[in-house]
């Protein structure tokens, strides 16, 4: 008797360090939280201690055309606002584990957390700054669908008329 339980303890260990989120502390640490020094662009932060950070779910213009640079400069300025100088929170989508909750620019892949609670990238889309982007897997991807058709339906920022030249 003391055998099989000592076998079903061992087996139950080697299962649960399996099944376990360790593997995620394999490697380079996922911050939870940091200060926000720059906005690279409307969609990619880099941190204090250099690490940047790609929102999940949202792709931001780009400049390309007048009205995508106006945007695109807007929703900058937006981010900088909200996050630059202030200690940010980054979550991390469980469905991007697999590759580490990085990308291939070596980017980690995280929402972006508020000092006021908001999510950043849910901001974002709320003022039509940025829509939704699901490159990268999301579980907040509905929700952030959600509140793109609300911009939408308002005519905000991606959504409203083109200036006229």
């Amino acid at each position: 008797m003391g055998k099989v339980l000592s076998l079903a303890t061992a087996i139950a260990c080697l299962l649960a360090a399996g099944c376990s989120d360790e593997k995620q502390a394999e490697g380079p640490s996922l911050p939870a939280s940091a200060v926000c020094d720059r906005a690279l662009d409307a969609n990619t932060l880099e941190l204090q201690g250099g690490r940047t950070v790609r929102l999940i779910g949202v792709i931001t213009p780009r400049p390309v055309g007048a009205q995508e640079d106006r945007l695109g400069q807007e929703a900058l300025a937006f981010v900088e606002g909200l996050a630059v100088g202030k200690t940010i929170r980054l979550a991390y989508d469980p469905t991007n584990a697999d590759r580490g909750h990085g990308d291939r620019f070596g980017r980690l892949l995280a929402y972006v957390g508020l000092p006021d609670g908001r999510d950043l990238g849910e901001a974002m889309i709320a003022r039509g700054f940025a829509r939704t982007y699901p490159r990268f897997a999301s579980e907040r991807l509905a929700q952030y669908r959600r509140v793109q058709q609300r911009a939408r339906a308002a005519g905000l920022g991606l959504w409203g008329a083109a200036p006229q030249p």
